[in-house]
This record gives structure tokens, C-alpha cells and sequence, in this order.
């Protein structure tokens, strides 16, 4: 099914999104014309040996469930957000071009988990600060969002991009859950195809950015999901 654009009236919900993995709140600003209560906390510091589900339950200490709220995430933060529902229990929670397992994660991103082990700090570096033109064609996104993502990353502590990757891979995920995960992904989508997940909604134009680059779609298939 894919997705309409909509201009609806802000809604009221409390919605609280977690960035992905190389990102910030800024990744996120589409978001607040139409969620103007719209939370996106910021990562806490990781520990080297911890796993991804050690990770989201630190998260939890965080947040302020006292009251409802719905919960989500782009791609790495989705990962996280279905981990922090365990313990949380928001209304729903929302998968942003994500997945629900490391399983799902394509063979090519795999093979970096142990080059990550020996490359230096500066070429990863090097990577992350690659033309604005060449983040553009991965993430199937205009120079603007391309740009917005490798100010991003490169403002993330490169430990923590190990460790993150790392934990994705490793992370065993989430199969049920007791509210309802509603996913929506791109369907050009270069990090996480979207052959390999499943999702409610695939927007078919849209790369891994959808969040920045389709707010209209992803906008609509949250608010059309709270109540």
C-alpha cells in the first residue's frame, strides 16, 4: 500500500522518535509541524560490551511515561524503540525504515562489523566525510537532506558507529509485542532493502531518508495511527 500526501491540522498525541544511528533531533524537524508535542531524545553514551537491548533499557530511565505516548524511530532508532517497548508500553510504536531484526540487515553492511574492528578512527572519518553528492546517491535523497545527514554523522562520536553497528547485527530483535508496530519504509531503500523486512506501507519513490524526503507520506501514516 503506499501513501498519500496529507495536510491535516497538527495533531495533539504525544509522539517521542529516536534519530538513526548517525543522526540528531534535527533529522526529525519535518516531523514537528505536524506532531507540535514531538520528542526526539538524544542518545545517551553507549558502553563498549553492551548489547543493543542493554542499550534501549538504559534508554527507558530517560523518558517520562506517566503519560501516553506513542514510540518510534528511523532505521537504527526503530531498533531501539522496539526494545524500549518491552518495558515502556507506549500505545503503538512506529518503524520508521527500519527493521525488526538484525537478520534483516543486507550481507554487504555485514562484512564491515569486523573491518570495524581494525579500521582507524581517521578513515572512518574519511568515510563519513565522503561528497555531499555521494551521500546523496546512497540514500536516494537531494543535496539538502544528503547534506543534513553528513552533518550529522559527523557530529556522532565514531565509537559510538561501532558500537552501533555492531549491536545491530547482533541484535536478536523483536518478533511480538503487546501494542500494535506500524511500519513504513522506502521503497528505493539502499540500506535496508525493502525486500527484506516487511512493512505496512511502502512509499515508492522514497530512499532511506523517507522521513526528510517524503514528510508528507510519513506524516500522514502517523497521524492517521493515533488517537
Amino acid at each position: 500500500m503506499t501513501v498519500s500526501e496529507n495536510h491535516a491540522a497538527p495533531t495533539s498525541a504525544r509522539v517521542i522518535l529516536l534519530p538513526g544511528l548517525g543522526a540528531d533531533g534535527r533529522m526529525f524537524d519535518p516531523q514537528r509541524t505536524a506532531f507540535p508535542h514531538l520528542e526526539t531524545p538524544s542518545w545517551i553514551a553507549h558502553r563498549e560490551t553492551e548489547s543493543l537491548p542493554d542499550y534501549a533499557l538504559r534508554m527507558v530511565d530517560t523518558l517520562n511515561a506517566d503519560k501516553p505516548f506513542y514510540l518510534g524511530g528511523a532505521s537504527f532508532g526503530s531498533m531501539v524503540a522496539l526494545e524500549m517497548a518491552r518495558h515502556l508500553r507506549p500505545q503503538a510504536v512506529f518503524l520508521i525504515g527500519g527493521c525488526r531484526s538484525g537478520q534483516q540487515v543486507p550481507w554487504y553492511l555485514k562484512y564491515w562489523e569486523p573491518a570495524g574492528r581494525v579500521i582507524p578512527d581517521a578513515m572512518v572519518d574519511l568515510v563519513r566525510r565522503l561528497p555531499v553528492r555521494v551521500w546523496a546517491s546512497l540514500l536516494h535523497a537531494g543535496p539538502r537532506h544528503a547534506g543534513l545527514f553528513r552533518d550529522m554523522m559527523t557530529n556522532v562520536p565514531i565509537p559510538f558507529l561501532r558500537w552501533g553497528h555492531r549491536a545491530i547485527l547482533r541484535w536478536e530483535g523483536v518478533a511480538d509485542l503487546a501494542m500494535p508496530v506500524h511500519h513504513i519504509h522506502g521503497g528505493i531503500d539502499r540500506i535496508l532493502p525493502v525486500r527484506r523486512v516487511k512493512p505496512d506501507t511502502v512509499v515508492d519513490s522514497a530512499g532511506h531518508l523517507l522521513n526528510l524526503t517524503h514528510p508528507e507520506a510519513v506524516n500522514a501514516f502517523i497521524r492517521d495511527r493515533v488517537f
